[in-house]
């Protein structure tokens, strides 16, 4: 029986194909697509070899014994090295989430290092193939020890995926365990038919499935500015901090790119922003630059100061004309900043949070700007996340208290409301302000568990202590810009409502204007259905926006509280005075009810009366108390 090489032929095919897809993308250079790289050429050569060495086998006085030996060798060594070359690739998987594998990868390179000795000793041992004196090929006694290395591989494959399913995709999963099924059944096929060359065209199945499962250069390029994206730049950022080498990063955005689709149209603008990033591309040489958001940009490079001077100048420079579209010429502006890490980054989190909040500040800056990242900043960016632990931490301990601000009524001369206000102390970091811990409740996604504590303290307050009975008509409960646009926002409040079989009319709903803007029409509809049901509504912190009138005009709000700020102006400033007053006469006027905020002296206290104010809420009366301390002054 001859050999059969057709399969050789078309492993060969189907392995260039995979190699002009993946080599003619742009990929970023992780272990990963390094692994990638290295399999796919040791299976490229075994393909080829295959086919040399059939040639040379079956003419063996064609070409002299030695090289005979040292191609079959190589062919080997590339056949068997594929198999290890795939388990490193899914250890390489596995680390970018795990991180906890490279000891155990170095010990199962051990049998491979033994094979290859077992291999490049066979002109010697014969162990593995011989030729005899008629030069004539054939397999050694421990040729079949050569499959075994290669199922112990397989099967290590196997049970990797079984161990760690949690850290792959499905399909990642799927193809990992066709490649381990089927090579482990060829190898099977051609231990008994070894003429029938079969693995490298299995193995060639299972690398296009490898391709477009677990490695895809498209999967870390920006799509309109051909770009490595936000993920390639987690990725690379991730592996130096890690590596421990000093390296910078160019952080910088362009300003001005929100307006094009209005006024160059989303073509020429796609148009545009290729030529911008050919420019930068140009710029900043040969390394590479990473699209963060749409006009956020990084720069990753070596620690080079010099060379980290010369690319912000070449930025400043492309910027410092404008970009000319057909007819139309585009000013465009930029901001920078310069990083060193790891001394200013821990980790990617750290890095890319520094880099975002170091722009963010410089927007109102003048065009290329050039700052570094600063030291304060980092500490508060710091102190953020360590706050945004202490918060899940403190939900999970039901650590968060809620403390209750007297609200005294002029009419009756009397605290006839409150306002129940979340607090929350830690043993380490003490009393930590609402007015820091609530931003950062927001961005991570922890502002509504929390709203959701406060609203059921409340309930259970007001029912328990039959506040009804202590003149205490309702309490006022803030809602938080994420709260507000929820569409069902009406529903839970309901539902907790009932679960303490309460009287609707006990809770009166605080909205900051910034919150009614945010989700206008969400709002409304959830205010008509709760306002039904006798929930009263008060618009928070008045005066201190631009919009006031048409909010007053467009949402159905009973009371309107006066914030602090135009309070303490109007007993400082003459006109401001003045406009406070006009401003009670007018919603007076309206049918609202006014609270004024802030009052801590009886000056204030008086003239509010006079002016027409019908609540009176602060420091004066009585700051935010814990609940005990809250009833006892009522009494």
């Amino acid at each position: 029986m001859k050999y059969v090489i057709e399969y050789d032929i078309a492993a060969i095919v189907i392995t260039l194909t995979i190699v002009f897809s993946f080599f003619r993308k742009k990929s970023i250079s992780t272990r990963l697509t390094r692994a990638f790289t290295i399999i796919t050429t040791m299976h490229l050569l075994s393909s080829i070899l295959d086919l040399v060495t059939v040639y040379t086998i079956e003419n063996p006085h064609s070409v002299p014994v030695w090289f005979n030996y040292i191609l079959n060798m190589v062919f080997f060594t590339c056949l068997n090295g594929v198999a290890i070359a795939f388990f490193n690739t899914i250890l390489f998987v596995i680390e970018e989430k795990k991180r906890k594998t490279e000891k155990f990868r170095r010990l199962t390179i051990i049998p491979f290092i033994m094979e290859v000795i077992l291999i490049f000793s066979t002109p010697f041992t014969k162990g593995v193939f011989y030729f005899d004196s008629d030069c004539i090929y054939h397999h050694g006694n421990l040729y079949n020890l050569l499959y075994v290395f290669t199922l112990f591989y397989l099967v290590l494959s196997l049970v990797i995926i079984i161990k760690e399913y949690i850290f792959l995709s499905k399909s990642q999963i799927i193809t990992i365990s066709f490649y381990s099924v089927a090579m482990f059944i060829t190898v099977f096929i051609q231990s008994v038919f070894p003429k029938l060359l079969l693995i490298n065209f299995i193995s060639a199945i299972s690398l296009l499935l490898v391709y477009l499962s677990l490695e895809n250069p498209a999967n870390y390029t920006d799509r309109e500015t051909g770009l490595f994206n936000r993920r390639a730049f987690l990725i690379i950022a991730n592996q130096k901090i890690n590596s421990g080498k000093t390296f910078r990063i160019i952080g910088f955005q362009i300003h001005g790119l929100k307006y094009l689709n209005e006024t160059i149209g989303l073509v020429r603008k796609s148009q545009l922003l290729q030529n911008i990033s050919d420019l930068l591309i140009s710029d900043c040489g040969k390394n590479p630059l990473y699209r963060l958001s749409e006009s956020k940009i990084a720069v990753i490079l070596n620690d080079d100061e010099k060379k980290e001077h010369e690319i912000i100048e070449n930025i400043k420079n492309t910027f410092s004309t404008s970009f000319k579209i057909d007819d139309t010429n585009i000013n465009l502006g930029v901001r920078l900043t310069t990083l060193i890490c790891p001394e200013y980054a821990r980790d990617v989190d750290d890095a890319i949070d520094l880099i975002e909040s170091m722009l963010k500040n410089l927007s109102d800056k003048e065009n290329g700007t050039t700052v570094p990242a600063d030291r304060d900043l980092l500490e508060k960016i710091t102190r953020e996340h360590t706050i945004a632990v202490i918060l899940k931490t403190a939900l999970k301990n039901k650590e968060f208290f809620v403390v209750y601000q007297p609200i005294y009524c002029v009419e009756k001369n009397e605290y006839t409301t409150a306002e129940a206000l979340v607090r929350l102390k830690h043993k380490d970091f003490g009393f930590i302000r609402p007015d820091e811990f609530i931003p950062i409740a927001e961005r991570c996604g922890l502002i509504l568990e929390i709203g959701e504590f406060v609203f059921k303290s409340v309930c259970e307050f007001i029912l328990t202590e039959k506040i009804w009975e202590k003149g205490i008509e309702y309490i006022h409960v803030n809602l938080s810009v994420i709260q507000c646009m929820q569409e069902k926002l009406h529903q839970q409040l309901f539902r907790i409502m009932d679960e303490y079989a309460l009287d609707y009319k006990y809770i009166n709903l605080e909205v900051t204007e910034t919150s009614a803007i945010a989700s206008s029409e969400i709002l409304k509809s959830n205010m008509v259905k709760l306002i039904e049901k006798n929930v009263n509504f008060s618009l928070d912190d008045f005066g201190t926006g631009f919009s006031n009138m048409s909010t007053l005009v467009e949402y159905p709000f009973q009371t309107i509280k006066l914030d602090k700020s135009i309070i303490d102006s109007a007993f400082r400033d003459e006109k401001a005075r003045i406009i406070l007053i006009n401003t009670i006469k007018m919603v007076k006027e309206l049918n609202m009810n006014i609270v004024a905020e802030g009052v801590e002296t009886e000056e204030q206290a008086r003239d509010l009366k006079e002016m027409g104010c019908d609540y009176i809420q602060g420091y004066y009366y009585s700051k935010p108390i814990p609940q005990a301390e809250f009833l006892e002054l009522l009494k």
